[in-house]
């Protein structure tokens, strides 16, 4: 989570789905403290954006990925893609990134849903695939 110095400002935005919808979301920064996002239900072509202004210290990252809810339950999350973080930094120097530190993504206690690699051989980067197999870590 990244921390704020004010309470943050939230916005929630919501779409009616069914268990035969299709949605898709985006998020992405246009600048240091503003962020776009959106999603669409990619059935019905309803679709939502929205613009947030973060006014926090700046001093961390965050990734997140969610599973949908439909009604009061939490649905499956789909199958994503290989990410690869890499030539990461903390004030400008190597994350020295360990092992130890990671972590995989669950449904439950038992069901792992994405997993990361072991650091590359240079400390700055991983790489986080779907599934309970650790993708081998990114060339440096």
């Amino acid at each position: 989570m990244t921390p704020r110095t004010s309470p943050p400002r939230v916005a929630t935005l919501s779409i009616p789905l069914s268990g035969s919808h299709s949605a898709e979301s985006s998020r992405y920064a246009t600048g240091p403290t503003i962020t776009h996002g959106g999603g669409a239900d990619t059935t019905t072509s309803q679709s939502f954006t929205t613009m947030q202004v973060y006014a926090g210290p700046m001093t961390s990252a965050e990734w997140i990925q969610e599973a949908p809810t439909i009604g009061r339950h939490v649905a499956t999350l789909a199958p994503d893609s290989t990410v690869i973080f890499d030539a990461g930094t903390v004030n400008g120097a190597d994350p020295g990134l360990i092992n130890s530190e990671a972590g995989a993504m669950f449904k439950g206690r038992r069901h792992q849903i994405s997993t990361p690699s072991l650091p590359d051989s240079d400390t700055d980067g991983f790489v986080v695939a779907y599934g309970s197999v650790a993708p081998p870590a990114p060339s440096s």
